[in-house]
């Protein structure tokens, strides 16, 4: 079971990536930390915009088409209500200065360079990619303490879980 670390204050997340593993993160992630309570935001940050061929595996309606994809989740999910926010950044990550400011970054891109940046970073990290063969491969960087790669999880969602539990944010 994951249970939200309630002495790690403020909790400032930022998801790079908005497209068929970062959607789904988004959204599972959003939904469960409202459900506990968290306090704190979430930028989710990616330059790409909706196209149709992203309707089958994406989050997205023939609406988004055509809209940057961080503006569509930012404006779905966000709840000015709710003690979590969600921010749209409509940006591709290209230099470690975007990377300043938050308590854990989450890459769920495939291109080495975003990824090569995330890895290079002290502060946590969550690495949550699809290897090309099925496979969701992650891993995270604790400064030193490291975790081997989940691979073959059946499902993206239960590689998030079970590396979360490591996280500062998150106990066992």
């Amino acid at each position: 079971m994951v249970i939200v670390n309630e002495t790690v204050n403020p909790r400032k997340m930022l998801l790079i990536g908005a497209g068929g593993i970062g959607s789904q993160v988004l959204e599972l992630l959003t939904a469960g930390l409202r459900r506990v309570g968290l306090t704190g935001s979430i930028t989710v940050m990616d330059g790409d915009v909706v196209e149709t061929s992203n309707l089958g595996h994406q989050r997205y309606t023939k609406a988004d088409v055509g809209r940057p994809k961080v503006t569509c989740l930012a404006e779905r999910l966000d709840d000015a209500n709710s003690t979590l926010r969600v921010v749209g950044d409509v940006n591709n990550l290209r230099n470690q200065g975007q990377l300043e400011g938050y308590d854990l970054v989450m890459v769920c891109v495939d291109r080495p360079e975003p990824r090569r940046l995330v890895h290079g970073l002290t502060t946590p990290w969550l690495d949550v990619r699809c290897s090309g063969d099925g496979w969701v491969v992650g891993q995270h960087g604790l400064g030193e303490r490291w975790l081997p790669p989940v691979r073959n999880s059946g499902t993206g969602r239960a590689a998030v879980l079970r590396l979360l539990r490591y996280l500062p944010w998150f106990g066992a």
